[in-house]
């Protein structure tokens, strides 16, 4: 290194430590999530309602599985910038998503709460209680957002999967996180999600989204809180993850219509050549077939 420029002669001392920094870097904002999951194992053991600490989505889908298999409904659409809307046809289960874009944008260290899994749907009692606990007779097991109660680390809470229940059933266990957050632990912040976020704002009308939060969420403990609006729009779902098994079997028809309408015009317009086009529809043809086939598949293991 260079030496240092001194502005007068003489006799200098420079000391130096001989030991490292004793400030030790802590991670300070460790968010614990909350939702539903495809599985709960670790270790062969089940993990449900067992905060457990995570520091990667390799981990994520080793201990809690893949993200939910969503069936969309097809419609042409009335906007004259698209060509049709999909539209969820069942409740939405969220928390895979959230975790894929929390480690997608740099997150690390976190706390999963899985409090079941996708097979019995989104119940407003699964986030937060107690229930009988299986291997101890006599014994309450905490669940949801009360399994956090033993958890020092955890300085955020967040609960994706809220904004599928009932709107009064969301604003209700909102309330709780608040006072969990600011009465019952007072070191941690909930991260609250607007109920139908995705609409536009009204302003001055009584439907207004945000109105409607803030009067649903109460007057307690707000300063423990985050909101955000509106919801992000984004492509972390990828195009490879929607084929015709996720388009609702009594839509078909309309998927149909708006294929053959695109090889039509395609073929029109001359960018597709006709011999092609016809295998095309034909492949189109099958979709009916196929997604026939599928809902039996479907059928038949929810029988067995």
């Amino acid at each position: 290194p260079m030496s240092k420029v001194y502005a007068t002669p003489g006799v200098y001392i420079e000391e130096k430590s001989a030991f490292p920094n004793s400030a030790v870097p802590v991670a300070t904002a460790v968010p614990a999530f909350v939702g539903y999951t495809e599985k709960a194992v670790l270790n062969k053991k089940d993990i449900t309602n067992v905060p457990t600490r995570i520091s990667s989505f390799g981990e994520y889908l080793l201990y809690f599985g893949e993200g939910p298999k969503t069936i969309y409904t097809i419609a042409e659409s009335e906007d004259r910038n698209k060509v049709y809307e999909l539209n969820a046809k069942n409740k939405r289960f969220y928390l895979f998503q959230c975790m894929k874009l929390f480690f997608a944008n740099g997150g690390s260290d976190c706390y999963i709460v899985s409090i079941g899994n996708y097979d019995n749907g989104i119940q407003a009692a699964d986030f937060d209680g107690e229930k009988p606990d299986e291997n101890e007779p006599g014994v309450n097991k905490l669940i949801g957002l009360k399994a956090l109660l033993k958890e020092p680390e955890p300085t955020m809470v967040v609960m994706p999967d809220a904004v599928s229940l009932e709107e009064e059933d969301c604003y209700a266990l909102q309330q709780k996180m608040l006072l969990h957050c600011g009465s019952e632990m007072r070191s941690r912040v909930a991260i609250l999600d607007v109920y139908d976020g995705f609409k536009k704002r009204i302003r001055g009308d009584d439907s207004d989204v945000v109105t409607r939060f803030r009067t649903g969420i109460g007057a307690n403990f707000l300063q423990w809180g985050a909101a955000y609006y509106p919801w992000v729009h984004t492509t972390i779902t990828g195009a490879e993850e929607v084929d015709f098994t996720s388009i609702d079997k009594d839509t078909t028809e309309v998927l149909i219509k708006i294929l053959t309408a695109e090889v039509d015009d395609a073929t029109k317009e001359g960018v597709l050549d006709p011999n092609r086009a016809e295998k095309i529809l034909d492949e189109i043809g099958n979709l009916a077939a196929l997604n026939t086939i599928a809902g039996l598949d479907v059928g038949a293991a929810e029988a067995a």
